[in-house]
């Protein structure tokens, strides 16, 4: 039916071509809403995000008093892995030229400097900037309306590996991760599914009992291991410890159990949670009825033409 009304509307706009560009502007304006309530959202590193939007706003606070003219740079704010860790790289001013770039953990503490202007060269913590990897850019003069994704659209999180379960009951096993009953240390390991070199893979964070410094360890979706990272390691040349250049690669992670918390919100019970047309969602169903109201009005008018 809806396909004939369809049909039916296409013809009679084009007998009645004067309304087409009434029609025109509807649909133009359907498929904006669509497009503008799709936006991607970025998904930051860290847990906490108070260090983003605080450098966020007091770069918006100096543009506000000086004006968005004479900037020396970008002013830009990227997220990025140093060997294995999450990391923020910023510039502090986009009114100071030649300012070097400050590379800090996820509360803000800095962690080294590099770029800027110093003279002779090299300027320090160039080495250490050559090991950045995975860099997106949060935020900078030219591109100020990212969206970060909140909460709510990360708690939907379905495992896909058959392993997972397996993987989730070795945590749950007192004889494999047991709590300490002299400190009162509860296990506190996190299950997060992954994408690893264009794979999905289990990471499992640490937070046993009776070990310190351990490393996250990363199983594919058969369950078999691959490598682990972080820790405790010393290298004598001072290279990164195994698997954290690896770990650079790792992406997208979603926490899907967690041993203190339990299972992590499904994605089928977000179906409750959104109840509420979105706005694209409303933009497609009002096209569906503009669509079907011509084609209904053209049925009336083809009939009043044939009686």
């Amino acid at each position: 039916m809806i396909l004939i009304a369809f049909t039916n509307c296409i013809i009679h706009i084009y007998k009645k071509r004067k309304a087409l560009k009434y029609i025109y502007l509807l649909v133009l304006l359907s498929f904006s809403m669509t497009s503008s309530s799709q936006d991607d959202c970025i998904e930051l590193f860290c847990d906490d995000g108070s260090f983003v939007n605080q450098h966020i706003q007091n770069i918006k606070a100096e543009i506000a008093i000086f004006g968005d003219i004479g900037f020396c740079n970008s002013g830009a704010m990227q997220q990025c892995f140093y060997q294995g860790q999450a990391v923020y790289t910023v510039l502090e001013s986009p009114f100071v030229c030649d300012l070097p770039t400050r590379v800090v953990d996820c509360s803000g503490n800095t962690l080294f400097t590099f770029g800027g202007f110093c003279f002779p060269g090299p300027c320090p913590g160039q080495d250490q900037a050559n090991m950045l990897e995975g860099c997106i850019t949060l935020f900078s003069t030219f591109d100020s309306d990212n969206i970060f994704c909140t909460s709510e659209q990360l708690a939907c999180a379905e495992p896909s590996c058959d392993a997972f379960d397996e993987i989730k009951a070795n945590l749950l096993d007192p004889n494999l991760n047991a709590s300490d009953p002299i400190s009162g240390c509860v296990p506190s390991q996190t299950l997060s599914q992954c994408d690893y070199r264009g794979l999905t893979v289990v990471v499992q964070s640490p937070g046993a009992c009776l070990l310190a410094d351990e490393p996250s360890t990363v199983y594919d979706c058969s369950g078999d291991f691959l490598f682990q990272f972080g820790g405790f390691c010393i290298s004598i040349d001072g290279s990164p410890c195994p698997g954290d250049i690896e770990a650079q690669f790792i992406s997208n992670c979603q926490v899907i159990f967690s041993v203190q918390e339990g299972d992590i919100i499904d994605c089928a019970d977000e179906v409750e949670m959104n109840a509420i047309p979105t706005m694209g969602e409303w933009a497609l169903i009002s096209l569906s009825l503009i669509f079907m109201i011509f084609g209904i009005v053209s049925i009336k008018h083809s009939r009043r033409v044939h009686t």
